[in-house]
């Protein structure tokens, strides 16, 4: 009885933390929404250099893009690596849970508008990936959101697969977005049901884990328990992971029950340096923290508008290797 009250009371404090936290304020009596219902609102990106999918809670995946409903990974990964041909760099965005397609397009714009203001010299390619972090009733959302981020994180695996590994990519996820780039490059466990455990476990096996030459992630507020990083695998010579985690986001706090809720490690530092960095940083990856507080806002384009991020979170993400790196 006492597990339910709490989760009760995480449930509910994510519902009433929504607005705070940028997400749509909705009758708690309400069902869900589900996003790939706003997919009808999804146009293929109207500039060049930017391709957008959406993989569904099946791991199921379809381009946004005119006339390309019936294409393949292989045919599709390989537009987007022809768009890298020239040694540009691609990004992948990566939205979190409760949000409409549309929000997340103006996201993602805001996202590319800022790293070629911000990086004018650099050569960027863009694939924007869209799932379903359900839209609605955060109280409703939450948990199957949860379910659902992993398995979108297999979709991109087999995307990833089919990419040239000479590309260099750089990830820019937020919030939940941060379990669908950790499911996709490593074997994190559902912890659901046992019968969705078993089921997601044997579909990890039948997708080979994605090999590159050049990777950083970036995370934004991630809505992680530090122990989905316990099974990490190297992708790269040199992963570089990059937290930025803020103490003061209210939706990640949930009421103090963010342990409970699944979302700690997005605004507590001394998880990412007890827990997360000793894991990272004592193989082939380099792993550091940028200080994201002084906001209570978990909306994704207010974080992509902080100080920190435009400078010290974005320079680690897209800057030149730094002797550090470099050398290890």
């Amino acid at each position: 009885m006492r597990n339910r009250v709490h989760k009760f009371c995480v449930v509910l404090t994510l519902a009433l933390t929504a607005a705070s936290g940028g997400c749509t304020a909705i009758s708690l009596g309400n069902s869900p929404s589900k996003f790939n219902v706003g997919m009808k609102d999804l146009r293929p990106a109207s500039e060049p250099l930017v391709t957008r999918v959406f993989i569904t809670p099946g791991g199921e995946w379809r381009p946004v893009e005119a006339g390309s409903q019936d294409c393949d990974e292989e045919s599709f990964s390989r537009r987007v690596s022809r768009d890298c041909e020239d040694g540009r760099t691609l990004i992948v965005l990566i939205h979190g849970f409760n949000i409409s397609g549309p929000e997340a397009c103006r996201a993602y714009k805001l996202a590319r508008l800022q790293v070629r203001q911000l990086h004018p010299a650099g050569r960027f390619a863009f694939l924007e990936v869209y799932w379903d972090g359900l839209y609605g009733d955060p109280m409703a959302c939450w948990p199957e959101a949860m379910v659902n981020s992993k398995w979108t994180g297999l979709g991109l695996r087999a995307l990833m697969n089919e990419l040239d590994p000479r590309i260099p990519v750089r990830v820019l996820t937020h919030s939940r977005g941060a379990a669908v780039i950790c499911s996709a490059l490593w074997n994190i466990p559902m912890r659901g049901k046992a019968g969705e455990d078993r089921r997601y476990e044997e579909a990890q096996k039948a997708i080979a884990l994605p090999l590159l030459q050049d990777l950083r992630i970036g995370l934004l507020a991630p809505a992680l328990r530090p122990v989905e990083f316990e099974s990490y695998v190297p992708t790269s010579p040199v992963d570089r992971i990059i937290l930025g985690i803020n103490s003061d986001d209210v939706a990640l706090k949930a009421g103090g029950l963010s342990w409970l809720a699944g979302c700690s490690l997005g605004h507590r530092p001394d998880l990412f340096e007890k827990e997360v960095a000793p894991i990272l940083n004592r193989g082939r990856a380099v792993a550091r923290m940028v200080d994201l507080s002084g906001s209570e806002f978990h909306s994704f384009e207010d974080y992509l508008l902080r100080d920190e991020f435009e400078g010290d979170f974005l320079r680690q993400l897209l800057g030149e290797r730094s002797a550090e790196i470099a050398g290890r």
